[in-house]
Order: C-alpha cells, then structure tokens, then sequence
C-alpha cells in the first residue's frame, strides 16, 4: 500500500489546536451494514489526530441489517440525527392508492380472465417515475432534512473541513451544496464507484445520466478518496488535477474489536462471511476440491465443517452445492451475524474463505471481510486470480494464499488438511508490520493528513 504524499508530510505538534470536520453519512449506527464500519471507525481515531468529528446521519432509514447504536459513539465525537424521507415507500403508497382494491372493483356480469397482467405501459410509466425519482439514489429524500440540521449547526458551531461518504451517493450532493453555502474545503469518499459501480445493476440510460450527475457533484471536491488503488487510478483518470488530489485510503481492522486470547476451533472450521451474489462470485470450486479432498481420505468428514454466514439478494444455492459434492452436513448456510459476532466466529475458526468477484469492474474491489481477516490472524484463502487488489495485498502481508486454479485448490487442501491433522491448527504466516498498516488507526492517520493537506492549499488560495 504505497504511502501518499499527504501521509508522509502530516506533522502536527501535539498542542495544535484541534479542528472540526463535518461527516455526512447515511451509512451509521443505527443504520447497519458494511458501509457503518468505516465512518464509525474514522470516527473513533480522528479525536487522536487532532480532528473533532460531528456526525449527521438520519435516525432511521432503509437499511439491510440492524446495528447497536453504541457502536458508533466515540470520545470526542457528536452525533446528529436528522429525519428520513423514504421517497421509494411513497411512490408506493402512491401507486397502491391508483390501483382499486378488489371490494372497490366493478361488478361485471360477463365472463372475464381470472387473472389479466397489468397493461404494459402502466408498468413502463411506473419504472419511469421510479428512475426519475430516486436519482442519484433512493435515498435522495435524505437531502432535506441532512442540510436543514446542517444549517442549524453552522448557526452555532464552526467546521473547517467536511466529509461526505458513499455510497448512497446522495450524500455527496448535500456536502457539495454545504461546500458552495459555507465555503469549506470538502473530502469526498467513494466506497464503492458511482456510475461504474460494479456491483449495482443499471441500464445504459441511468448509468449515461448518473454519469453526468457524478461529474457535476465530485468536479466541486477539493479531494477524492477511494479504496483501493485500481479505483484510485480510474477516479484520477477523470477527476485529478494539481488542485483536486485522488487519494486511496484502505479498508482496515481495529485491533481493539478483536480479543487476545483466541479459542481454537474442535474441527478443522473454514468461515466465509458477508454477502455472496451467483452472478459474479462461484463458489462451486471450493466444494469440489474439499469434496475431492474427504474422498481421498486427507481428513475425516466429522473433522471439517464449513459455515456460510451469508447475505444478499442473489445467495447461490449452497444446499444443493453441499449435495452435489458430498458435503451435506459439512458445508453448511448460517444466518448473518451482528459484526461483533461475525468477528468472534472469525477467530474461532482455522481459516477464512474469500471468493473473488468475476465481472472487470469489480476485480478493484476490496472485499470489507479481507481486512477483518487480518484482524483475526487466521490464514485466508482466496479463490480466483486475486488479480488487482487481493493478490497484492496477500503479497505484502502474508495472511493467506491465492488458489487459481481447481489444482491449485486441491494442492492448498490437502497441504492444510495434512497441517491440521498433525497439529490440530494451521500457522498464521502473516508479517505483522505489514499487517500493523492496516488497522483503523493508521488509515485514520492517513485521512487526517488527507484533511490536513486540503486544508493548507485552501489557505494558499
């Protein structure tokens, strides 16, 4: 992970005064999910790096899991709730209100098709509305109520710096009308690409418009930061000038989420969390080489247990897979876990399972899971090319292997099958100073000198 510039010339004495940095995040305790973690974790470090951070993020809204509202508090820090408009459940109570319920339906004497689809352009106006209304997302409705607290804080409260996090990318349309109100220098963070998103499906036509919005909105930062550096270089390709740096700032663990004594699993346990899509991830490799590997005998069936605490709205068909490879009561889907638990259920196990995303676009993601691994110390397997962001980062730290090939797995199997057997546990190989680069804390330290460098060529200007 090279060093920026930025990170290499933060010095600041210990007495500076302490700044105060504006976060607009939709994506915060409460509010769950993988996008929490990393604004909560910001939040926690930046008090040590001379920032004071404000939190404005709504007090409810759509959100796939639930989280512990403590989790985001911090020493240091205040949190603003605002209010939530949930522009996609009114369009439909709208449409439920146009259409009759069936008590209100006309008597009608003559024979008719019991079931009659929707005309055609019905639904066809319905997509329109839909498209229309939730740009650049569906939580655009947030904006109002984000800027309206907004306002009210600057009335009392100065902020030198914001920072705006994605996705949903509505929240860098609010910091952006701050920016032009206020005058302050504004860090935008793209969690995830915008109109080349990689893993939200869109038509031509959207991603043409949300192209053109992304462009109005990020030409107005002061700075870009992504996660990783093959969506840094494609940020930069478009957006970096001497002025508007592109950074990459890393995903990371937090050492203090992780306990110091480690409870070794009674079997040989391989954990897969997180969401798993069939469209762009296969695991069927990995069953059919640790299929393979129990036939041959390298360890027994009641050894190994494999658990999928798995999410998402395309979740392949693991049950069947188990079948077909002879892994019934093996390989097995678990329900997902509040993150303080997925984290323990990490350390329990002997190794963690990684399944690259197949599409282009994604090959630059890095997958959240891939840094809390690093935080467990157990050894990861990586099941595709690693090609871009997860082979390089493998490389630097140590922290697991890369299996390619269907060979590639069986070899990797058998070698940790045989390790297992002689010593009831696999070595964790990992380098520790590279590893020590990515804790929260230190790629906290590295936003902080982002922040201190767009706020020493604002007063150059």
């Amino acid at each position: 992970m090279p060093v920026t510039a930025a990170a290499q010339q933060r010095v600041r004495p210990a007495d500076a005064p302490r700044r105060r940095v504006l976060m607009i995040c939709f994506a915060y305790p409460p509010i769950g999910g993988a996008g929490m973690i990393r604004s909560a974790k910001f939040v926690k470090f930046l008090p040590e790096c001379g920032y004071e951070p404000v939190v404005v993020t709504p007090a409810h809204g759509a959100a796939r899991l639930p989280c512990d509202a403590d989790f985001g508090r911090a020493h240091g820090a205040a949190i603003y709730h605002t209010g939530y408009r949930d522009v996609v459940g009114d369009l439909r109570d709208l449409f439920r209100r146009g259409t009759p319920q069936r008590s209100q339906l006309p008597v009608v004497t003559h024979a008719v098709t019991p079931s009659q689809p929707r005309p055609s352009w019905r639904r066809s106006a319905r997509r329109l509305v839909y498209a229309a209304v939730t740009l650049p997302d569906e939580h655009i409705g947030w904006k109002k109520p984000a800027l309206q607290t907004i306002r009210a804080l600057m009335t009392r409260t100065r902020f030198d710096i914001v920072y705006s996090t994605s996705p949903p990318e509505s929240a860098h349309l609010v910091a952006r009308a701050v920016k032009h109100e206020f005058g302050i220098p504004w860090v935008a963070d793209l969690r995830d690409l915008w109109s080349d998103d990689h893993y939200r499906q869109r038509t031509r036509t959207r991603r043409w418009v949300l192209r053109r919005i992304e462009r109005r909105t990020l030409t107005d930062a002061d700075v870009l930061v992504t996660v990783s550096e093959p969506w840094r270089r494609q940020l930069a390709a478009t957006y970096e000038t001497a002025e508007r740096p592109v950074e990459c700032i890393a995903h990371g663990f937090d050492a203090d989420d992780y306990r110091a004594t480690r409870t070794a699993a009674d079997r040989f346990t391989i954990t897969y969390a997180g969401t798993l899509d069939a469209h762009f991830q296969d695991p069927e490799p990995f069953f059919a080489a640790l299929g393979e590997v129990i036939r041959r005998g390298a360890i027994e069936r009641d050894r190994v247990r494999v658990n999928f605490h798995v999410f998402g709205d395309n979740v392949p068909d693991l049950d069947a897979l188990a079948e077909r490879h002879g892994l019934t009561g093996i390989a097995r889907r678990c329900a997902p876990l509040e993150y303080r638990a997925c984290l323990a259920a990490q350390q329990e196990s002997t190794a963690l399972l990684v399944f690259q995303w197949r599409s282009d676009a994604g090959r630059g993601n890095p997958p959240l899971k891939v840094y809390d691994y690093l935080g467990a110390r157990r050894p990861m397997l990586v099941v595709g090319s690693g090609d871009h962001v997860l082979r390089p980062l493998l490389e630097e730290t140590g922290a697991g292997v890369i299996a390619s090939s269907p060979s590639d797995l069986a070899r990797i199997m058998t070698e940790w099958c045989a390790e297992y057997r002689v010593s009831g546990q696999l070595r964790w190989r990992g380098y520790e100073d590279a590893v020590a680069r990515y804790t929260r804390r230190a790629q906290t330290e590295r936003l902080a000198a982002v922040f201190d460098a767009a706020l020493a060529r604002t007063s150059r200007q």
